[in-house]
């Protein structure tokens, strides 16, 4: 997204190539994503939450008022969702869930560690979970390292 549009987005800085935007443009952008069965979370849901995207709108996360990280996504280069991962601990957050599989290792990476599991509940699955592709792996709750957080106060 060029610079002269952010204003229009009421986009605010929050740290060199993010942006604060409110909840149903950043609902809107990370609604590109072909992986919407991982990001469930509506405009509405949001309040409380730090939405932020890249300046380029290919990367995203939000960080809760509990410093819960949630809804990262990646749009643009295989890889580079690691730097919403980062930005996302910058800006607060330190613990998230996610489905057991490939995350919970890749969180690791980042300095995250399990601190419970949960069974998979067809109850709260997202609507448009697929089960004959994803099965129904348990809810792994991670929690950062005090070593490793890195406090950064967007506000």
């Amino acid at each position: 997204m060029a610079n002269d549009n952010l204003a229009r987005l009421n986009a605010r800085p929050v740290q060199r190539r993010w942006v604060e935007v409110p909840p149903t443009i950043f609902v809107r952008v990370r609604d590109r994503s072909t992986r919407r069965e991982f990001l469930s979370y509506q405009a509405e849901e949001f309040t409380g939450f730090l939405c932020v995207l890249s300046e380029d709108c290919t990367l995203g996360f939000s960080v809760g008022s509990d410093g819960e990280i949630s809804n990262i996504f990646n749009l643009g280069r295989p890889g580079a969702g690691g730097e919403a991962v980062n930005a996302a601990i910058e800006c607060g957050g330190y613990h998230l869930n996610c489905f057991d599989g490939f995350l919970p290792e890749y969180y690791r990476q980042f300095g995250f560690e399990e601190s419970r599991r949960v069974p998979f509940d067809r109850n709260l699955a997202p609507a448009e979970w697929k089960y004959d592709e994803y099965g129904e792996p348990d809810v792994v709750y991670m929690t950062l390292k005090p070593e490793v957080s890195r406090q950064f106060d967007p506000r």
